[in-house]
């Protein structure tokens, strides 16, 4: 449906939908999920950069190696666990203080 001249945008609309980012209004539950996935994820692949520089894992051009494809795979599954505990803990003490 998406190609059906019906469900056409008005250009306003778009300019105006383009223009603002109104996620945190419409799904503010979304930007705090977000924003905590982020933390996890960017305080892992710190460690994981001063891991590499630390163990002078560079290329033949002066830059940190890319730690491939399994390590990524791998960062985001940690990184989700993370969040899952988090949330549970905070499940777990705001169902205590009932």
């Amino acid at each position: 449906m998406d190609n059906a001249s019906g469900h056409g945008e008005p250009n306003e609309l778009v300019d105006v939908l383009t223009k603002t980012n109104t996620t945190h209004l419409m799904q503010p539950a979304d930007s705090f999920v977000i924003s905590k996935l982020k933390e996890i994820w960017k305080e892992k692949w710190n460690m994981k950069i001063m891991e590499m520089y630390h163990n002078n894992l560079y290329t033949s051009s002066g830059k940190l190696e890319n730690p491939g494809k399994h390590y990524y795979l791998q960062l985001e599954q940690d990184t989700i666990e993370e969040f899952n505990k988090m949330k549970e803990k905070h499940f777990f003490h705001t169902q205590l203080k009932q």
